[in-house]
């Protein structure tokens, strides 16, 4: 059998963080590193990813058709840039992540501290885009890639950045079934705390009613907050998951109780008047249910009743 290692690739490129390179990465192994990367390329023990990245391949991949995962490739490019500690899968790459989105999609979204330009792959038709934020103040957990270890917004964190902006990584199609299946498998009280604490409340509103009813109905969002937390840095958080036993079920939760505003509840009140559609379902039925918005807003109660009865 042939010894796929006879030329091998030095540690210090498989010491680099998600096994990615670049070729002013290796300096100190090479006097001359990108016709070396060049020639290790050539022989299959480098994959060329992007204009100047590298991934080295692993042996049992030698001589193979091969390609890293795209949100793999994305967390090892931008570790390479910024430091493992600094790159945070989010949005749909991180619910990829999570199980979430089961389909391969085209576009991977990378939180950094600093913005940078998109970079497209070379390797398959995709691009990963980055997005400056925080990453010391965003919940991150570490989870397994192909290439090891990375950082992922936790599922909470997830459900807030997708609800806040569904269209960031071009898979809006997706975003409603993403946010519906991590809020039935987050901890609720997590959810809250991030939500005042990076001021999302108007993205939590919108993830309970996706997680609840698993439509896309579209509400009033609040623009030109900045995310922001007192969370630890992602460098000290935990490896694994917190326990299961913190998880709690899908709970039925009412549109607006506890966590609406008076604006948001006056919205939906004057698009009630306005005789507008409220979360696509019968007017009679909304009267008659318990508990509803209609029950605990008399302005809405007597709207419904009006459309009702007309």
């Amino acid at each position: 059998m042939a010894n796929h290692r006879s030329t091998p690739v030095p540690a210090d490129l498989w010491r680099r963080p998600l096994q990615t390179i670049r070729p002013q990465d290796v300096t100190g192994t090479y006097a001359h590193p990108r016709p070396e990367i060049a020639r290790l390329s050539h022989m299959g023990l480098l994959h060329r990813v992007a204009r100047g990245y590298y991934v080295v391949v692993p042996p049992e991949h030698v001589g193979r058709a091969w390609l890293p995962s795209l949100e793999a490739a994305a967390a090892g490019i931008a570790s390479s840039i910024y430091g493992a500690d600094n790159a945070i899968l989010m949005g749909v790459s991180a619910a990829r992540v999570w199980g979430a989105v089961p389909r391969a999609l085209a576009t991977a979204v990378v939180a950094v501290p600093q913005q940078h330009r998109p970079i497209t792959l070379s390797d398959r038709p995709a691009v990963i885009r980055f997005v400056r934020r925080d990453t010391d103040a965003l919940d991150a957990e570490r989870v397994e890639t192909p290439l090891g270890p990375a950082l992922a917004t936790s599922v909470e964190q997830t459900v807030l950045d997708l609800a806040k902006r569904p269209k960031l990584g071009n898979a809006e199609a997706d975003v409603s079934a993403a946010v519906a299946t991590l809020y039935a498998r987050s901890d609720h009280d997590r959810l809250a705390q991030l939500a005042a604490t990076q001021r999302l409340d108007a993205a939590l509103r919108r993830a309970e009613t996706w997680g609840d009813t698993g439509t896309s109905d579209r509400w009033p969002t609040q623009r030109g907050h900045r995310s922001g937390g007192s969370r630890q840095p992602a460098r000290a958080r935990s490896s694994t998951r917190r326990g299961s036993s913190s998880r709690r079920g899908t709970q039925s939760r009412q549109i607006g109780v506890g966590t609406g505003s008076e604006r948001y509840r006056e919205y939906l009140c004057r698009q009630t008047r306005l005789g507008t559609r409220l979360v696509g379902e019968d007017p009679t039925a909304l009267i008659a249910r318990p508990g509803s918005l209609a029950d605990r807003a008399p302005c809405c109660r007597t709207a419904l009743s009006g459309r009702a009865t007309g």
